[in-house]
C-alpha cells in the first residue's frame, strides 16, 4: 500500500484492540490486490439515542489504481452491539469481494454475452392485415 491505513473512531473513544483488528484485516485485503493505493476504515456510532445498546456503523474505503471500493456494515444486534467483531468481519468480507469483482473484470474472466439480431416485423401483405396493424389514434397498433 503507498498510504499506511487509517482507522478513525468518530463519535467514540480510541480503541487499541479495535484499531489492531483493522489494521491486521486492511493487510489481509492488501493480499488480494498488490496495487492498493489505500485503505481508511470508519468506526461511527450514527445514533447518539437509542433504546437498547449502541448502534455502530464501520465504513471502509480502499483506493485502487482503477477507482474506489465503499462498503459498510452495522452492528444492529444485540450480540453485536457488544463486540464489534462481526461487523468488522462483514465490511472487510465486502471489500474482498469487490476486489476480486474489479480483478475479475480486468483479466477478463466476466462472461460478456453477445447482442441478438433484432427481430423486424413482417410488412402486412393484405389490405385487412394493413387495417389491423395500423396504429389507432393513441399510437398503439391494434395487434
Amino acid at each position: 500500500m503507498q498510504v499506511p491505513t487509517r482507522v478513525m473512531f468518530d463519535g467514540i473513544g480510541r480503541s487499541e484492540a479495535l484499531e489492531a483488528l483493522c489494521l491486521r484485516a486492511a493487510l489481509k485485503l492488501e493480499r488480494f490486490h498488490d496495487h492498493m493505493t489505500s485503505c481508511s476504515v470508519i468506526v461511527t456510532r450514527p445514533h447518539r439515542r437509542h433504546v437498547q445498546g449502541d448502534a455502530w456503523e464501520i465504513r471502509v474505503h480502499v483506493l485502487l489504481p482503477t477507482g474506489e471500493i465503499v462498503t459498510r456494515a452495522t452492528a444492529t444486534e444485540t450480540a453485536d452491539r457488544r463486540n464489534l467483531g462481526p461487523a468488522l468481519r462483514r465490511a472487510f468480507h465486502a471489500a474482498r469481494r469487490r476486489i476480486q469483482d474489479v480483478l475479475r473484470r480486468q483479466r477478463g474472466d466476466v462472461k460478456t454475452h453477445t447482442l441478438r439480431p433484432i427481430r423486424r416485423r413482417r410488412a402486412p401483405k393484405s389490405e385487412l392485415e394493413r387495417e389491423l396493424v395500423a396504429p389507432t389514434p393513441s399510437g398503439r397498433r391494434a395487434l
